[in-house]
């Protein structure tokens, strides 16, 4: 391929020293066959093995010191990392190979390409970050209340068998209900802690038993904001999981890259999204659309690039599913108040936008190549 107009996007950067590309993958067959022979057909089904043969470093070397301004090359693609070698008759050169074990089409593939200086391993560790913390300050709480409980009851004890001029004995405190309510409410607690911790625990195994969770990011200084951008992506592969089957790969990887004509490209094992995207740990109102869109992707990982549907008449039905998940999600992390609202939006954006349109499924209904019908 010289020049492709369309299919893999090849993007200089700012600085104009280093070069990222990517491809522009669709979840439906439309760009795959453009740089690749494939038989381009949600219906074809195979196995993958990738080699990508690219430059050890890009960048522009000095002469002073030739090595100041180069950055290694990293790609990464749809599939698993099987092996890192330097080229056989070029030592300037690594070879990438990347494979697909599970069966894919060809319309999920996809890969990134650049000098990925930022990048982290999410895992299930950091599940429990959290929940260590919150289950054993209620366990704490719980046993306060109850030692106070005691301390109290000892004390009045102590108080009634100190009274030598009393003639009539003090009564006996009645236990049945005051002291059975007061507990309840530190035994609850203490269940409650354990429960969630044990939850936990189950989705940390779950996370843990994918081969990896991996994140990327292009340009300098996102290290911080590709860290707090990206701690609950293993939350979110738990939860659809547990709730709709195991991870369908055997790795899953998100590359932040500029440049991107859609804030976000879903294929198969890997996702790849706009740097807008990434927020620091103080800024709180980008979390809420930065969570539902890479959601979302996490959601398609299982309805779009695994479950894809049979005819163009079906593509509404695994669209909707996504969806319809990745709204569940969103009122499992950031509450019912923030799912109604967003479903609520969603359905006015619906009144407005089914105007002239199509029915969502029809007979012999060609494809869907229009980004707005995808939306729709």
């Amino acid at each position: 391929m010289v020049n492709p107009t369309c299919g893999i996007v090849f993007n200089s950067g700012t600085d104009n020293q280093t070069t990222t590309a990517h491809t522009e993958t669709k979840v439906y067959p439309s760009t795959t066959r453009t740089w690749v022979p494939c038989v381009d057909s949600m219906r074809a089904r195979c196995t993958w093995d990738l080699f990508f043969s690219v430059p050890a470093c890009v960048g522009l070397s000095s002469l002073d010191d030739p090595a100041a301004s180069l950055l290694p090359l990293v790609v990464v693609s749809a599939g698993e990392l099987s092996s890192l070698v330097v080229h056989p008759h070029d030592p300037a050169r690594r070879i990438f190979r990347y494979i697909m074990s599970t069966a894919t089409p060809a319309c999920t593939l996809g890969f990134a390409i650049g000098p990925f200086t930022s990048a982290c391993t999410l895992d299930g560790s950091q599940l429990l970050a959290g929940s260590d913390s919150g289950g054993s300050s209620k366990q704490n709480g719980g046993a306060s209340e109850t030692e106070a409980q005691a301390d109290a009851d000892a004390e009045k004890s102590t108080a009634g068998e100190g009274g030598g001029d009393a003639q009539v004995p003090a009564p006996a405190p009645a236990p049945e209900a005051g002291s059975e309510a007061e507990a309840e409410p530190g035994a609850a607690a203490a269940a409650a802690a354990k429960a969630s911790h044990s939850a936990m625990v189950l989705r940390k195994a779950t996370v843990d038993a994918i081969g990896g969770v991996f994140a990327f990011a292009s340009g300098s200084g996102h290290q911080d904001d590709l860290e707090n951008t990206c701690g609950f992506i293993p939350e979110a592969l738990a939860f659809h999981s547990q709730e709709f089957g195991s991870y369908p790969y055997a790795t899953y990887k998100v590359v932040f890259m500029d440049g991107l004509r859609e804030p976000v490209i879903t294929c198969a094992s890997l996702t790849i999204a706009s740097t807008d995207l990434l927020h620091p740990r103080t800024v709180i109102e980008q979390v809420y659309d930065t969570r539902r869109t890479l959601g979302l992707a996490v959601a398609q990982q299982w309805f779009g690039t695994y479950i894809v549907p049979e005819s163009w008449s079906d593509y509404w039905l695994v669209a909707g599913l996504a969806g319809y998940v990745a709204g569940m999600f969103v009122r499992h992390n950031l509450g019912a108040n923030e799912h109604r609202y967003r479903l609520k939006r969603d359905m006015e954006r619906l009144c407005h936008a089914d105007v002239n349109q199509r029915p969502v499924s029809y007979p012999r209904q060609a494809p869907v190549v229009r980004q707005d019908e995808v939306e729709f």
